[in-house]
């Protein structure tokens, strides 16, 4: 891992991997608290890092300090879950994939409609000189292994997500302010990666500039024609425009854009919830009872929100009934 002044969360992080992993690299990049020294009481190899606004540099120098056969990744503000732990082992040894996916359980922030959203990231892999991290910021590992040929599959190995249940970062910088200062830098050396514009387009929702993220994730649909991003973004891709769509009262668009990211993600509440709001608005309560329905089924529900989807499924259920008597 890589880590500046995270000793608020450092414990948690280490607690859930010590007995598991052989090794743990800490690559500090200039904390002023006691994150090394708490690193250190855990048995960690702790080495420092300029920090130069590059992740993936910073990731790649606690990888160059790797013994194991495997390598797993984790951030500060993250835990491999309890189940997990007994598993990660086991399922190293059937494995002969060269990298593996993990569910990151991002938790959401308080009043989001759910509790946490699921995205699968590879965080578990072959420890060899070629497989490096790429991008200045929300770097990835797989085009790495892809190129050398290695074979990325899918896990049931979980990792918990602390992160955006804070807007803020090492403790006082804003989250979105520090990515998108990086992400502009990114995007000025490599203005056609879809991946940096969905990044930039997610940063500037979460910063409420809607004419740069609806520009920055159209951008993204439109430079990835080969369809190399994943399933999960384009589908949040699809969501978040038609979030924006559904602020900007252009009701219609959004329940289109709801559709295209349902079409990818049957499952993605948020695309739910706007295809109920948006058909609520265009006069179809028809979908949009069963859109609520279907929110109200989410497994990841936010529980505070459970009272006002059900009293709208009952609301709709109410209406469809009258229709149906007069024959409508």
């Amino acid at each position: 891992m890589i880590a500046k002044d995270e000793a608020v969360n450092l414990p948690r992080c280490l607690d859930s991997v010590r007995g598991v992993v052989d090794e743990m690299i800490v690559i500090d990049t200039g904390s002023t608290d006691a994150t090394v020294e708490i690193a250190q009481k855990y048995g960690a190899r702790v080495e420092s890092a300029v920090w130069t606004g590059d992740f993936s540099a910073a990731r790649n120098a606690a990888l160059a300090h790797a013994t194991g056969d495997w390598i797993l990744v984790l951030d500060a503000d993250e835990a491999l879950a309890s189940a997990s732990r007994g598993r990660l082992r086991k399922v190293l040894s059937k494995t002969e994939a060269d990298g593996l996916q993990i569910r990151i359980r991002n938790l959401s922030a308080p009043g989001e409609l759910v509790a946490h959203v699921d995205m699968p990231l590879t965080r578990v892999f072959r420890n060899v000189p070629e497989h490096r991290f790429e991008g200045v910021i929300h770097e990835q590992i797989g085009p790495s292994i892809e190129r050398r040929g290695g074979r990325i599959a899918p896990s049931d190995l979980l990792i918990i997500h602390y992160g955006y249940a804070q807007s803020t970062v090492q403790g006082s910088l804003s989250r979105a302010d520090r990515n998108l200062a990086a992400l502009k830098r990114a995007i000025a050396d490599r203005p056609l990666d879809a991946y940096l514009q969905y990044q930039a387009g997610c940063t500037y929702r979460a910063l409420q500039d809607d004419v740069q993220a609806k520009a920055a994730l159209e951008a993204a649909l439109r430079l990835d024609v080969e369809h190399r991003l994943s399933i999960h973004v384009r589908s949040t891709i699809y969501a978040k425009l038609a979030q924006i769509e559904l602020a900007r009262h252009e009701d219609r668009e959004a329940v289109r854009l709801a559709k295209a990211s349902l079409e990818l993600v049957p499952e993605g509440a948020v695309a739910l919830q706007i295809l109920a709001l948006g058909s609520l608005s265009t006069g179809d309560p028809q979908l949009a009872h069963d859109a609520f329905v279907a929110v109200r089924r989410q497994p990841n529900l936010n529980p505070q929100h459970v009272a006002d989807v059900e009293k709208m499924i009952d609301v709709l259920r109410t209406e469809l009934a009258r229709g149906r008597d007069r024959g409508t």
